[in-house]
């Protein structure tokens, strides 16, 4: 699960840097506190959800939207001709 995670949040930040291309400075800072204040933000009702859900069916879950919302992200970017 952690080289899954490593491999994730490398595959976003090279496409964050991508996605910003030579726009504003704080493009590439704001979209990294888009992508991790969710999840610090939610991180209590996470630990809650997890105790009383099935940890398995939650994971496969969350990486099912996960891979959606990056599979969306890579079409619109490749319309856009990112």
């Amino acid at each position: 699960m952690t080289l899954s995670t490593v491999g994730d949040e490398i595959s976003l930040i090279s496409l964050i840097f991508r996605t910003a291309g030579d726009r504003t400075p704080f493009a590439v800072p704001m979209l990294l506190v888009a992508e991790l204040l969710p999840g610090l933000l939610a991180t209590p009702f996470i630990g809650r959800l997890v105790d009383a859900r099935d940890a398995g069916k939650l994971l496969v879950a969350t990486s099912l939207v996960e891979a959606t919302i990056i599979a969306w992200m890579a079409a619109i970017a490749m319309q856009w001709g990112f």
